[in-house]
């Protein structure tokens, strides 16, 4: 091309630009939510004009250079779910892993289809892989965003449960990796966490071979629908990246399954390299000589299943908090954590009313996001509570040689046993039975039940010899926690872990007190199916 023609070429692109009307210019827009676990995107500015919308992107990585993709799918969403895809971009080469400066930064531009003037919020999302960018919630200073209380999501999602949401029964899961060779994948068994609360002799982590033709199975009890993830299970000294590059990739395989369902997953890899998985919806299978009618229940909830992760990422930063007190990275404090976890609260729901006008979830859909977030969110507050507490104490031993509890910061012992600490858990719906389908729902329950707040307030409790009374003071404690005074169904959930974990004590020490004991327990216990449980325990020791 000679200079004559550059030339041409360069007031050709002039007189285009030149032609764009520039309706609205945000110099340092803020961004409310992000997916990442230290918000390493930044968005520094948006032009929005007749004719595109450009972004100018800056990404940091304070560990320091470190490698990132931008797929060609990514888009930009307005306040009503419509989407404007990418055109073009600057600074970056598309759909390639690409490394960013010594110092961990990089800067580039994106442009998208015109976005009309009337657009207030902007969510940017990289398309539809997994661990895709998200920045959500890009507005100027002046712009208010409206976050919706769980209990508008939940009357706009309108979802009835059904009436054998608790029952016993087996779940069955049959699968197959495409492609799958044992060298390039490093692999040769995944593992589940399906804890079932009901169910004490489960193992908590379910692991299982993958045969060498790439096909596996799984079978376990449930109590209640379970939402897990199959993951891989690598051997010790196996390294997933090599210069930056990923060359083994994680294998998360997300599934939803009633008791009695049988699923069946194929495992594929999309052309960006990332596995996807495929749920049939119908069927029959055939094993030896027994053939099975599949299930369509992660089917059916299969857009919810591909965000679970992202939920997981909004509340890392919380984690991190927490883990920064633990390892004396800063001087913060508890109260700062719970300042903090207001914000991510926040995030969590504008998340989730995110998923509904974006990937257009059904009303179940919308129901088991909304459970796992409150749950996750939950544990994770519990987990930060855990790391200050380690942080702030010790055990010491005595001239008896017995290890005895010493607390080395009252103000932050205080803090954590604070009931005003753990408010944002009253927005909760204690009475869902949707909470119980995450898998990190057990580990939650354990915490509530075993919770600081409540473990503190039983410490100065004066126990009376009257075990009524004594139960009496601990359900008060939890209403405390809870912010109700109903016979919920966590409330009860507790109970029947309180139950499972003293009865045996009681067999030992206090035989004779056993059975007035349980009747304590069951005149609170009014749920069915825990009543069922609780029976068939007390009557599975007492024949001992």
């Amino acid at each position: 091309m000679n200079k004559k023609t550059i030339i041409t070429a360069l007031l050709a692109l002039v007189a285009v630009e030149g032609s764009s009307k520039i309706y609205k210019t945000i110099k340092s827009p803020e961004s409310f939510c992000y997916n990442t676990n230290n918000d390493e995107l930044k968005v520094r500015e948006i032009v929005m004009t007749d004719t595109a919308t450009t972004v100018q992107f800056a990404i940091d990585y304070k560990e320091g250079k470190n490698y990132f993709r931008i797929v060609k799918g990514s888009y930009l969403a307005d306040e009503e779910g419509k989407h404007y895809p990418l055109r073009s971009a600057e600074g970056i080469e598309l759909d390639k892993w690409i490394s960013t400066a010594e110092d961990g930064k990089k800067n580039f531009t994106m442009h998208f289809e015109p976005m009309p003037k009337t657009v207030n919020v902007i969510d940017f999302i990289e398309g539809d892989v997994q661990q895709a960018f998200m920045v959500l919630g890009i507005h100027d200073k002046k712009t208010k965003l409206r976050i919706p209380t769980p209990q508008e999501i939940s009357a706009a999602n309108p979802y009835t449960v059904p009436a054998d949401w608790f029952r016993t029964d087996s779940i069955t899961i049959y699968g197959h990796i495409e492609d799958y060779d044992t060298c390039k994948f490093a692999f040769k068994s995944m593992y589940c966490d399906c804890i079932d609360v009901f169910d004490e002799d489960q193992e908590r982590e379910i692991v299982f071979d993958i045969s060498p033709d790439g096909s596996f199975e799984t079978k376990f009890r449930a109590s209640y629908p379970v939402q897990s993830i199959l993951k891989q299970k690598y051997p010790d000294g196996v390294l997933t990246y090599e210069d930056g590059t990923p060359t083994i990739k994680d294998l998360h395989i997300p599934f939803f399954a009633y008791p009695g369902d049988v699923i069946d997953i194929t495992v594929k890899r999309n052309e960006q390299g990332d596995f996807d998985c495929i749920y049939k919806s119908e069927g029959i299978k055939c094993k030896k000589d027994r053939c099975y009618f599949l299930s369509s229940s992660s089917s059916d909830v299969s857009r919810w299943l591909k965000q679970v992760e992202n939920v997981n990422r909004i509340t890392m930063p919380l984690l991190y908090a927490g883990a920064n007190i633990y390892l004396n990275k800063d001087n913060s404090k508890f109260s700062d954590i719970v300042s903090k976890a207001d914000t991510i609260w926040q995030k969590q729901m504008y998340y989730i009313s995110f998923l509904n006008r974006n990937y257009h979830l059904t009303p179940f859909e919308m129901q088991l996001a909304l459970a796992y977030a409150q749950v996750n969110f939950g544990n994770a507050l519990f987990q930060c509570a855990d790391m200050v507490r380690e942080k702030f104490s010790e055990y010491v031993k005595n001239p008896k040689g017995e290890w005895d509890f010493h607390v080395k910061d009252s103000t932050e012992w205080k803090s954590i046993c604070d009931f005003n600490n753990y408010k944002l858990l009253q927005n909760i719906d204690f009475n869902n039975p949707l909470l119980t389908t995450g898998d990190v729902f057990p580990i939650f329950l354990i915490r509530m039940h075993q919770s600081y707040p409540i473990s503190s307030a039983l410490e100065k409790y004066q126990l009376p010899k009257n075990p009524q009374d004594e139960k009496f003071e601990y359900i008060q404690q939890l209403h405390k926690m809870l912010g109700s005074s109903d016979k919920t169904l966590f409330e009860q959930l507790c109970l029947y872990r309180d139950f499972s974990n003293i009865i045996n004590y009681w067999q030992v020490q206090t035989p004779e007190t056993t059975e007035e004991r349980y009747n304590m327990y069951m005149s609170h216990i009014t749920h069915p199916y825990i009543r069922k449980k609780a029976q068939q325990l007390y009557l599975s020791m007492t024949k001992k």
